[in-house]
């Protein structure tokens, strides 16, 4: 829905809500250059976001992007809370909370993968594992690296 630039950098926005968020929840300290600078880039992204999606596009194709641009929002907020709840469970293990997700992650992804599996030739090809190995495997990589840093 929107370009893989776009995306990125509006998924990116996650620390902005993981700040703003934690000095809410958690009373973390924030100084005025930090907020002044959150301000500065908040403002940038939103500019490459709106300027990215007025090119002369059909009023469909513009509101796909609006959509595309709305779920990476949202992949940043939960990325966000993520953050949050990680940090109140910095006493327990990690390896307990990375089993705790990683079961979570593949009880819902069974469940969505089921509702929504259409068959089709797109799924009969072997790179297309090869792919959902590999992403797999980087994303198990950052999450596990995210959880001991916290």
């Amino acid at each position: 829905m929107v370009p893989l630039a776009t995306s990125t950098i509006m998924i990116n926005l996650s620390p902005f809500w993981t700040g703003l968020v934690s000095l809410c929840i958690n009373n973390e300290p924030m100084g005025k250059v930090d907020l002044l600078a959150m301000v500065v880039c908040f403002g940038a992204i939103v500019g490459i976001a709106v300027v990215g999606g007025n090119e002369t596009q059909e009023e469909e194709t513009y509101n796909y992007y609006m959509i595309g641009i709305g779920c990476a929002i949202g992949v940043s907020w939960i990325l966000a809370l993520t953050n949050i709840l990680v940090r109140h469970m910095r006493d327990i293990h990690f390896s307990v909370v990375l089993f705790q997700q990683i079961l979570f992650y593949l009880i819902v992804s069974g469940i969505l993968a089921a509702w929504t599996y259409k068959p089709s030739s797109a799924y009969q090809h072997y790179q297309t594992y090869i792919y959902l190995l590999a992403g797999g495997l980087f994303e198990f990589a950052v999450l596990a690296s995210h959880t001991i840093a916290c």
